[in-house]
């Protein structure tokens, strides 16, 4: 049976999905759910994933729609190379680095993405108030934490601290990197594709300083090698359309003074 996937272009979460799907080799049917336009708060969307996040995956009865969780059940029902390491230990480490991509990395990234530039007309986006209404509890959370980002920026201490932790994050990338090629074992795994979204996000964003120079030479090995892969290209950069590639580089640009000291780490 072919999966479908509910997703959209930059969303990092997605990112990893189609990562997974690219290096299995798999097909799939691709349902692009417009955010833009509140989409994914809407009455059919949240009927899926009450909490309206991206991606969802369906295949047959089963509907998931935690990234990680489908990437790893991708993994195992899927044929091809195998993205979970085969020693305890190392399946330890990896899952431990997905973790940490969704407790710290995804805030940040939110924060950062979201929080960069402050927008005071935050509130006013298409379907917010219906989705307020809709909702249940943890998706109002969700929502008013990232308002509270879009409209203070990273001049509001929460919204900087969120942020740091990329810096945090870098550097154990960075000692872990210089030991080995990738982040949980010497083959690429789901710690790996857990990741480099969060990262690629920053290169796209025009923060690249955060491990260029000879500040963190792991790091960049490490992405260089990923973005290398054939699987990249067609599930990250693609999806990437002009418009928000220029969106992406107007955010960082008029974030980089305030956010890069806070990359340092």
């Amino acid at each position: 049976m072919t999966p479908i996937l509910y997703h959209f272009g930059t969303s990092v979460c997605s990112a990893r999905v189609r990562l997974v799907l690219a290096e299995k080799g798999a097909e799939w049917e691709s349902r692009v759910v417009d955010t833009a336009a509140g989409a994914h708060r809407q009455p059919e969307f949240l009927g899926l994933n009450p909490k309206a996040s991206l991606p969802v995956l369906v295949a047959g009865d089963l509907v998931l729609a935690e990234s990680n969780v489908i990437c790893e059940y991708l993994d195992e029902a899927l044929p091809g190379p195998a993205l979970m390491p085969g020693t305890p230990a190392d399946r330890a480490r990896a899952r431990e680095w997905m973790k940490r991509a969704d407790e710290d990395l995804h805030p940040a990234c939110t924060a950062l993405t979201i929080g960069g530039v402050p927008d005071p007309q935050a509130r006013e986006a298409a379907g917010v108030s219906e989705y307020m209404a809709l909702a249940g509890p943890a998706g109002r959370v969700r929502l008013a934490r990232r308002l509270g980002w879009a409209e203070t920026g990273p001049a509001l201490r929460e919204t900087a601290d969120v942020i740091a932790v990329y810096g945090e994050v870098l550097d154990r990338m960075e000692t872990v990197l210089a030991r080995r090629d990738h982040l949980a074992c010497e083959e690429l795994s789901l710690a790996d594709v857990a990741v480099v979204p969060f990262i690629y996000r920053l290169d796209c964003l025009g923060l690249s300083a955060a491990w260029e120079g000879g500040r963190r030479p792991a790091v960049a090995g490490w992405l260089a090698r990923m973005t290398a892969r054939p699987s990249f290209d067609p599930a990250v950069a693609a999806w990437i359309g002009e418009r928000a590639a220029e969106k992406m580089k107007a955010t960082g640009a008029a974030a980089r003074e305030a956010v890069l000291p806070l990359l340092a780490g």
